[in-house]
C-alpha cells in the first residue's frame, strides 16, 4: 500500500455469526492501515474469525482491511478461493479450530 493510502475495513462486528456473509446494513469505513493492529487482504483471499472459531467466513472480491482478529487464507495459484471457504467452513476444519483455541482475556481465540 502506498503511504496515506484509504481501503475499506472490516471488523468481526461486520460479518453475521454463523454465516461468515457482511451484515446486510452494514457500510464499511474506510481507513488507514495501523500497522500494529492491521494487515490488508486481497481478492480472493478467505478471511476466517479467530474470535469465534466456527466457520465464519467473509471472502471478498476485493482489497481491504482488517484486524488480525483474523486468519488471513491466500489460495495456492490455480486454486479457486472458493475451496478454501468450502473447506474452512468443514466440520473437521471447525473441529481442529476449536481445538487449538487458546483462553484470551475474554473469549477463546484459534491460532
Amino acid at each position: 500500500m502506498r503511504p496515506g493510502e484509504r481501503r475499506r475495513y472490516v471488523a468481526l462486528e461486520h460479518v453475521a455469526s454463523g454465516t461468515g456473509s457482511l451484515l446486510a446494513d452494514v457500510e464499511l469505513p474506510e481507513r488507514e492501515p495501523d500497522q500494529a493492529a492491521m494487515v490488508s487482504f486481497r481478492p480472493e483471499d478467505v478471511l476466517y474469525g479467530k474470535l469465534r472459531p466456527a466457520g465464519e467466513i467473509v471472502a471478498r472480491r476485493r482489497r481491504g482491511l482488517l484486524l488480525v482478529e483474523f486468519i488471513t487464507m491466500r489460495p495456492r495459484p490455480g486454486i479457486d478461493s472458493r475451496w478454501l471457504g468450502y473447506l474452512a467452513q468443514s466440520n473437521p476444519f471447525i473441529e481442529w479450530s476449536v481445538t487449538t483455541s487458546e483462553e484470551g482475556v475474554k473469549m477463546p481465540r484459534t491460532g
